[in-house]
This record gives C-alpha cells, sequence and structure tokens, in this order.
C-alpha cells in the first residue's frame, strides 16, 4: 500500500536505496537486514625487498583531501601490516556510504619505520555500500548489505596493498681540505651518536670504515631526525685528523651537515689538512 505522504506499507521486507524504497520479496523468517563489514591490509615493506616487513610506520587515516579533518591513527606492528575495517567506530558511525553510493577517504604515512625514509604519498581509501540476497542454509533470502573498503588501484580497487620505504642514505667523501677532487685513502672513520658511542648497523656491527682512494662511502638505513658525528680515528698518511662533523638526516631523506662541508648532490665531506714542516735556516 503506499500512503498519501509516499511512505509504502508491505508485509514483505523493505529498505531504503539511494532514496528509494525497495521492495524486497521473496521466503523469509525475518526482515531484518544483515551488515557485512569489510576489512583493507596495508602492508609495509622494504622498497628493495619485499619480504622484508617494516614495522613502527605510523599512518592517518583523513575524511579529506587535504588531510585537515583525521578520523583515526595506525601503527605497522612486526607482521609490517595495519588492517582499516568499515567496523571500526569511528569510521561506521560517520562514514560509511547510504546504499549504492561510495565515500573516499584519505590514508598518509605521518612516520616513517627507523631507517626509511617517509612517503608523502596520499592515498585513496574507497567505502561502497552494496545490497545483496544471500539465501540461508534453509532457504531462506537474508537481505545483506555489505560495506566494502578498497585501495584505490585501476578500476575496482583492491583489499590488500603493499606500500613500500625507500631507506635513508649518507655519502661520506674523505678529501684534501683544500682539494675536494680526489678522494684520499687510509683514514678510520666512524659514525657516532649523541651519547658518543659508536652507530651500529642491522646486524649489531658498528660503522666503521677505511677511506678508500676515488670512492665515496654510502652509510644506509640511520634514523632521521637525530644527531649524529662523524668521527675520524686516523689520518690519511700526511695529514692531519680531522675535526668531527656533525650531521642529521630529515624526514624526506635529505643530509644536513651541521657546520661542515658538503656538496651540492648532499655528499658530507671530511676535510684533512696536510702536515706541514717548516725548515729555518739560519
Amino acid at each position: 500500500k503506499i500512503n498519501q505522504d509516499g511512505t509504502i506499507e508491505t508485509d514483505a521486507r523493505k529498505v531504503i536505496e539511494s532514496g528509494k524504497t525497495v521492495i524486497l520479496v521473496g521466503n523469509t523468517k525475518n526482515r531484518t537486514t544483515t551488515d557485512n563489514y569489510k576489512e583493507l591490509t596495508i602492508t609495509k615493506t622494504d622498497k628493495d625487498d619485499s619480504t622484508k616487513k617494516l614495522s613502527g610506520a605510523e599512518f592517518t587515516l583523513y575524511a579529506d583531501a587535504d588531510c585537515g579533518t583525521k578520523i583515526e591513527e595506525y601503527t605497522t606492528g612486526i607482521n609490517g601490516e595495519i588492517k582499516i575495517s568499515t567496523e571500526d567506530e569511528k569510521i561506521k558511525n560517520n562514514y560509511l556510504p547510504v546504499l549504492g553510493s561510495t565515500t573516499t577517504l584519505y590514508l598518509k604515512e605521518t612516520k616513517a619505520p627507523a631507517g626509511y625514509k617517509l612517503d608523502n604519498t596520499i592515498h585513496e581509501i574507497k567505502l561502497s555500500a552494496v545490497l545483496a540476497e544471500v539465501v540461508d542454509a534453509e532457504g531462506y533470502f537474508v537481505p545483506t548489505v555489505t560495506y566494502s573498503i578498497k585501495y584505490v588501484e585501476g578500476a575496482s580497487g583492491v583489499g590488500n596493498k603493499k606500500l613500500t620505504n625507500d631507506k635513508t642514505s649518507v655519502k661520506v667523501s674523505k678529501v684534501d681540505i683544500t682539494d675536494h677532487s680526489v678522494e684520499l685513502a687510509g683514514a678510520h672513520i666512524q659514525i657516532r651518536d649523541a651519547n658518543d658511542d659508536i652507530v651500529t648497523d642491522e646486524g649489531s656491527q658498528g660503522i666503521e670504515w677505511d677511506s678508500v682512494s676515488g670512492q665515496v662511502h654510502v652509510i644506509e638505513g640511520l634514523e632521521v631526525d637525530k644527531i649524529y658525528t662523524l668521527h675520524e680515528t686516523v689520518a690519511p698518511d700526511g695529514y692531519t685528523i680531522a675535526s668531527d662533523t656533525k650531521f642529521k638526516i630529515h624526514a624526506d631523506g635529505t643530509v644536513e651537515s651541521l657546520g661542515g662541508s658538503q656538496k651540492e648532490d648532499g655528499t658530507l665531506l671530511v676535510e684533512d689538512t696536510k702536515i706541514m714542516i717548516y725548515i729555518y735556516v739560519n
């Protein structure tokens, strides 16, 4: 029966879809619509080794493309994963779309895993609501609204997505203070932390090396926003020990020398001065 105000009375089930009343006809034992919630899995991995899962990456989910309205925060665990579900309280209560429509949310990394550059990409996450008739084991129709969540990629999106990070990278060149074009051999250099301890790598080995003629030394995986010191313990033959050089790595991976010399490409320079011998003749 259609009433004068446009409402519908029926013994069958009815739901509202995109502002229209839809009457569901079929064998049914109840008229309650079942909600089915889905989840999206995001996995953080090393860019050069997809089997290496990264913990400690922090993400924020936003309601707008400008990333101004925060919904929820997530942190990857030891498996490198975060899970975002349409059943999450804040999403369920505020951002689920009506039937037949979609809602777009935005995911952004706010802190990189230790030793990695921050990824500033804003990722689109799409929610959708679809009504389907599901027949249960007794042959009854059960109207089910599925709230899906997909990472926007391609035409239909994906339910699981791997995102990668680049390791931080620092280049160090051992040079004559008057000639930066030649790499000096024979210097022993260490990287020390704020406590003046030698920094260790992933294998718990101290980060230190001997300079090689013609080779710039590269260190990967140092943490961002920490102050490090390049400390020379042995100078090349004929040179004095260089002064310490402090530096830091910014979240985007750029390297900043704090008072020392640096090339345009970001290479840090450890500069040595030649030993001068003066002979006075009376």
